[in-house]
């Protein structure tokens, strides 16, 4: 959490490489800038706020009033090709958890979509900076009550995705992804001696996505084929992957009756109370009748390694 101390004058600055970093998409790119239609929107709130236990105590209650001026600034950018949000806002707070300090928090949440190649090609980016709570003895919304039991958190991500179209044969999409979590325990004694292990930690994640679709050639028959892929690395802890292959196709014989079938295989690790994992083979196999259109029947048995399910019912 960034805070300025009346004793030790201390202040934390705002991770500015996070929104720079979403910022130089939009520029850097060529003619993006200038067909932006910006629009820079300035604010200024100002509370009192009185509560009648502001340590959040059940043995020491503390009554007190607590200021908060909170200046802020919102930039929003659009064109055909892009658009780009940023909300920042500044959240200065007195007498928070009855100190009687100042406290400064960031408050940041940005997100940014351009198109590389039109309708084709796409870079879509996030950045936000919060509060989040890290006490379970201590469960609290807002920055105001209680004593500690805080940290600020970081993210942002970014994500390139190409979407081809193959004309009436089918479409696509190729997506891979970088995000990054901090939290700012370092920063606060109190905060670290309240955080264990594998609780919070800071993370970097790595997503892949792809998947082949059919198109209005195959009229009487619809199929796709997908992979997706989150590998976490952590700080602290166990780093987790989920790793999915997945093909599935349903064949029409008429209008109202159809027949399906999926298939595919997992390959997870992550950690678990009893290092017991359900990876491997799945299929599905099932037929669909179509009544009308508010009615439809499913007999869905399935087989899904290592465990059998034969479920079935009415689908509204």
């Amino acid at each position: 959490m960034g805070i300025f101390d009346s004793c030790s004058s201390r202040f934390q600055v705002v991770p500015c490489k996070l929104v720079f970093s979403s910022f130089l998409v939009c520029f850097c790119c060529p003619g993006i800038g200038y067909g932006l239609d910006w629009r820079l929107t300035p604010s200024l709130s100002a509370t009192e706020t009185f509560t009648d236990n502001i340590n959040l105590s059940n043995i020491e209650k503390k009554s007190g009033f607590v200021t908060e001026v909170a200046p802020g600034l919102s930039i929003n950018g659009s064109s055909p090709w892009s658009n780009f949000n940023l909300n920042y806002r500044l959240q200065g707070l007195h007498n928070a958890g009855g100190r009687d300090d100042l406290d400064f928090n960031h408050q940041l949440n940005m997100t940014s979509l351009y198109q590389a190649v039109r309708n084709t090609l796409f870079i879509q980016t996030s950045s936000s900076i919060s509060q989040q709570n890290i006490s379970n003895t201590l469960v609290t919304t807002d920055n105001i009550s209680g004593v500690g039991g805080r940290t600020e958190n970081t993210n942002f991500s970014i994500s390139p995705y190409w979407t081809p179209r193959f004309g009436r044969f089918g479409s696509g999409l190729f997506k891979v992804g970088y995000s990054r979590s901090t939290f700012d325990t370092s920063s606060s004694s109190q905060a670290a001696s309240l955080v264990p292990d594998n609780f919070v930690t800071d993370s970097d994640t790595f997503t892949r996505q792809a998947r082949l679709a059919s198109g209005s050639f195959f009229s009487s028959m619809n199929w796709a084929l997908n992979y997706s892929s989150n590998e976490q690395t952590r700080g602290t802890g166990q780093d987790v992957r989920f790793e999915q292959y997945q093909g599935d196709m349903r064949y029409f014989l008429n209008r109202k009756f159809s027949v399906f079938g999926l298939a595919g295989f997992e390959n997870n690790d992550y950690q678990t109370t009893q290092n017991s994992i359900r990876n491997g083979f799945f299929y599905t196999l099932g037929g669909r009748w179509n009544p009308s259109r508010l009615l439809k029947f499913a007999n869905l048995p399935s087989v899904s390694a290592p465990f059998f399910e034969a479920p079935g019912g009415l689908e509204a």
